[in-house]
């Protein structure tokens, strides 16, 4: 059973790798669409083939599934050949379904001619999915160094997309190693007892990073590294690498600008009356190396708060979220009463309930950082990063009003180490949960896509769907956790 468990990962990967491989041909002469039929480079297919097509992906996903199950229970240590076979099938895989590297390929081609991304609409080309048709695009939802990033590869790919893909891969998996690295490297400060080897075997092999990272393209891993290092530079007391740190990670992808406020919390419980001017002195530091950094790559973008005004649109985007399912689950009631009023009153309703839940669930660590503040007690480093984690868990869970499932890659790292600290907190059966639920998405997904030919990701059901298979079970250990305080440990 052990061996079979073992080398469960590798099936899924490897029956991808075999339909991607056959799809070479189509992909280089730019003739391969697969989002409806993935499996034959086609957008028709005749019943047999949509029949096929469904159950070989729902058997895929479910393998997918399996695997992280025994990943977490059955597997034990997986070898680094195990790891490197897992890696290599993943990179010979095309996106499933996902529009994004040729997203990143446009905002390159766009931002190497010269002109501003952020104030300007710029052509969107999709390539291979043909359910996304092109057009004009306003504005850019991510941070400047992602907007330089893009433009980088797109001028190495020389104006390809099928090069630009395979680059991209690399420089993905560059951010999964790094990330895992970094992952362990705390893991292996705080807990040195703890066997790092079975992280390394969680992490390397875990289905929904490869499959979301390695063979979607998404680059999460690239902030997330940065955030990493202010995590470790924090615990190494080097207070003038870590808001540079956390600049850099902004400026990628703005999400990290949700931690700073811990940052500064960590930062002030370490300054006293003895050393306040030498901390302060190094916080100022810090600070100014992180306004070179924004003035740096701000220098070629920044015309005003404007250049802000995609993510604000796209926060205003509700998909398969719980405030996405309570929103449009209530709609026909209060649509019924209020008619022309009825977006205005209910989206206030929804969002201040769920605030209301969100601080309600992060009460432990706001009595917390009150306490630090003003001397009372001394978190120690697996505080800060618990604390990191559990917002996190909040504001993805309660609060992002569009979720994805690539999102949740954000929480694993946290997730490892909190289970490393806490495994009675954190245990299995909930890290599970979290690394392999997303992946059910795909397949609501595609037996929509396959039954009905539409893109149903915003229906109330799916939102539904999402949330009661995904989020409640989540939310309710989070809740526990809340309740017994986050096991935040003080000196």
């Amino acid at each position: 059973m052990k061996l079979i468990s073992r080398y469960i990962v590798i099936i899924p990967l490897l029956l991808m790798a075999l339909f991607s491989i056959g799809e070479y041909s189509g992909v280089a002469n730019l003739s391969c669409e697969f989002q409806s039929f993935w499996f034959f480079c086609s957008k028709k297919a005749f019943l047999s083939g949509r029949i096929f097509a469904y159950f070989y992906s729902l058997l895929i996903f479910s393998l997918l599934i399996l695997s992280s199950y025994f990943l977490w229970f059955k597997t034990g240590k997986a070898t680094k050949a195990l790891a490197v076979i897992g890696i290599f099938l993943s990179l010979l895989i095309l996106p499933f379904g996902s529009a994004d590297v040729s997203y990143y390929f446009s905002a390159g081609k766009f931002v190497s001619s010269g002109k501003n991304i952020y104030s300007a609409e710029w052509p969107r080309k999709t390539y291979f999915l043909e359910g996304l048709t092109d057009g004009d695009v306003t504005g850019f939802q991510y941070g400047p160094i992602s907007a330089g990033l893009f433009k980088a590869i797109y001028d190495l790919s020389s104006d390809s997309i099928v090069r630009f893909m395979v680059i991209w891969k690399l420089f993905v998996l560059l951010c999964y190693f790094g990330v895992g690295y970094l992952t362990m490297k705390i893991i292996g400060l705080l807990r040195p007892d703890f066997d790092n080897n079975q992280i390394f075997s969680w992490w390397a092999l875990q289905p929904l990073v490869l499959f979301e990272w390695v063979i979607n393209g998404h680059f999460d891993g690239f902030w997330l590294i940065f955030l990493l290092l202010a995590i470790l530079f924090a615990i190494k007391n080097k207070w003038w690498a870590v808001f540079p740190a956390l600049a850099i990670g902004v400026w990628i992808k703005f999400i990290p600008i949700f931690f700073t406020p811990v940052f500064i919390v960590w930062w002030l419980q370490g300054v006293d009356l003895k050393n306040y001017k030498n901390k302060i002195t190094e916080f100022v530091f810090g600070l100014l190396i992180s306004l070179g950094i924004t003035y740096l790559v701000w220098s070629g973008y920044w015309e005003g708060f404007i250049v802000f005004k995609s993510l604000i649109l796209q926060s205003k985007w509700a998909v398969m979220s719980l405030f996405a399912s309570i929103y449009y689950s209530l709609y026909p009631l209060f649509n019924y009463f209020l008619h022309g009023s009825t977006h205005f009153y209910l989206t206030r309703l929804v969002q201040g309930s769920l605030l209301i839940f969100a601080l309600y669930l992060l009460k432990p660590i706001i009595i917390s950082f009150f306490r630090v503040i003003f001397k009372k007690v001394v978190l120690r480093p697996e505080g800060y990063i618990s604390v990191i984690f559990a917002v996190a868990m909040v504001y993805l869970l309660v609060w992002q009003k569009s979720v994805w499932p690539w999102y949740f890659v954000w929480l694993l790292p946290f997730g490892l180490m909190f289970h490393a600290f806490y495994p009675e907190l954190m245990t299995k059966k909930f890290m599970f949960w979290l690394s392999a639920t997303p992946l059910v998405y795909y397949i609501f997904w595609y037996y929509n896509f396959i039954t009905f030919g539409t893109d149903d990701y915003g229906a109330v059901w799916f939102s539904d769907a999402v949330v009661i298979v995904i989020f409640l079970p989540l939310i309710y250990q989070l809740f526990k956790i809340s309740r017994r305080g986050f096991n935040l440990e003080t000196e």
